[in-house]
């Protein structure tokens, strides 16, 4: 699988009911619909296109139909092609899993291949404004290590933006995006896992929010000023190491995975320690949810929720 550069309808078949499962074979020559979603006046289409040899490898690229009464207006490729033809219904759970989207309700999941070719998808509606939709795709690929690639498209003036995208690059990393409940608005959560034993974790939480002058999304990092982060510690240490093995423990004892974050990032939570275990929110509800899980996994422990309002040297 490669990630790709940035026809008739079989399709109008499906409409708005969508697709049960697509099941291509080799011998399939035109495009074939994987995934149909109704917004409106407009209708989305996820086609599977024909193969095609690249630099010798096989690559069946994904596009996103635009439609208005059953008339084509646009076409966008996703950045991720598969390696062959055929997507069936996932239903492990495990794309929730590995993209954080676990609780995110109607969730329909795409899958193709196996190992360094596996493949899958969700396509769903997102509300952007008041009178303002967009469709946001989240691949997910590969094999040994999971990477995840994310795409908001929107309609405006009969055509198909690219509102937003972002593609994990190479190592440890972990991305998410999700709608905020109650709010016009999606949080994006890049980590970095650290790639040595006394490396610490990164992570980035973003609001996005429409513009729509400009047919596109703005991405602002967190905490800014009257929107705060939420850090539920589990522990100061002194040394990257030990945080790291305490997070080790405390998977094995009741799955629950923290990051370590480097305490010069949190000075509000770290006091004189070098590291920080715990995990990152925009809502003080989910914190308060996790605080109330590690209590009961450990007794030991003593968790507690910070008011992150400024990180780094502003925090200082």
């Amino acid at each position: 699988m490669r990630l790709m550069p940035g026809m008739a309808l079989a399709a109008v078949l499906l409409l708005h009911g969508g697709v049960n499962a697509v099941a291509a074979t080799a011998e399939t020559a035109g495009p074939l619909v994987v995934e149909s979603v109704a917004a409106g006046q407009f209708l989305y289409l996820i086609e599977e296109m024909p193969c095609a040899d690249r630099a010798g490898v096989n690559e069946c690229p994904l596009r996103i139909v635009l439609l208005r009464n059953g008339k084509r207006l646009d076409v966008k490729t996703l950045p991720v092609a598969a390696a062959a033809r055929g997507f069936t219904r996932e239903t492990s759970g495990g794309f929730r899993l590995a993209t954080g989207l676990k609780n995110e309700p109607g969730l329909r999941v795409w899958e193709s291949g196996e190992e360094e070719n596996y493949l899958a998808f969700s396509a769903r509606l997102v509300r952007l404004g008041e009178s303002r939709t967009g469709l946001l795709v989240t691949e997910l690929y590969g094999f040994s290590h999971l990477h995840r690639a994310h795409a908001l498209y929107a309609e405006k003036g009969g055509k198909l933006k690219v509102a937003w995208s972002f593609v994990e690059g190479g190592g440890p990393v972990f991305s998410s995006v999700r709608p905020l409940p109650g709010e016009l608005a999606l949080l994006f959560r890049q980590v970095q896992e650290g790639y040595a034993e006394e490396m610490p974790d990164s992570a980035v939480l973003s609001l996005l929010r429409w513009r729509e002058g400009a047919a596109s999304v703005t991405a602002r990092p967190l905490p800014v000023k009257g929107r705060p982060l939420y850090l539920v510690s589990a522990g100061v240490y002194s040394s990257v190491s030990g945080a790291r093995k305490a997070a080790a423990a405390m998977r094995g004892k009741g799955g629950v995975s923290l990051l370590v974050l480097a305490a010069k990032e949190y000075p509000q939570a770290a006091g004189k320690g070098e590291a920080v275990l715990g995990e990152l929110f925009v809502s003080r509800t989910e914190a308060r949810a996790l605080r109330k899980k590690l209590r009961r996994e450990d007794i030991t422990l003593a968790p507690r929720i910070v008011t992150v309002t400024k990180t780094g040297k502003a925090a200082q």
